[in-house]
């Protein structure tokens, strides 16, 4: 979990470097541990292209998944095959970078 603050105003403004992270490990035996840092070397360099990859697959492609669908009835054909593709695309680009992200993580679920 990634979060941040600023500390001088409850408004949406910017939180200069008032950020960190940390994590909640919940073991099979009902025990938790936690780790945590602050700064910007909590998240690595898989991670940012993981995060990358899944908001450009869910929020560009899927905004044109829903205008495909949506408003380009009068093609149907078209708009059709194009909608597949981009569904297509959604499901490998989500497909790898879950991938990556395991890989990095040596295939081990933290559940």
């Amino acid at each position: 979990m990634v979060y941040a603050f600023n500390p001088s105003t409850s408004k949406f403004t910017d939180h200069g470097k008032n950020y960190g992270y940390f994590t909640i490990k919940l073991n099979a035996d009902g025990s938790c541990g936690s780790s945590g840092g602050k700064g910007a070397g909590g998240l690595s360099n898989v991670g940012k292209i993981h995060g990358w990859i899944m908001w450009g697959t869910w929020t560009v492609l899927g905004l044109l998944q829903i205008i495909t669908a949506r408003y380009l009835k009068h093609w149907w054909r078209s708009s059709e095959c194009l909608h597949i593709i981009i569904g297509i695309t959604c499901g490998v680009a989500s497909m790898f970078g879950t991938l990556i992200m395991l890989k990095h993580l040596n295939f081990t679920f933290y559940f």
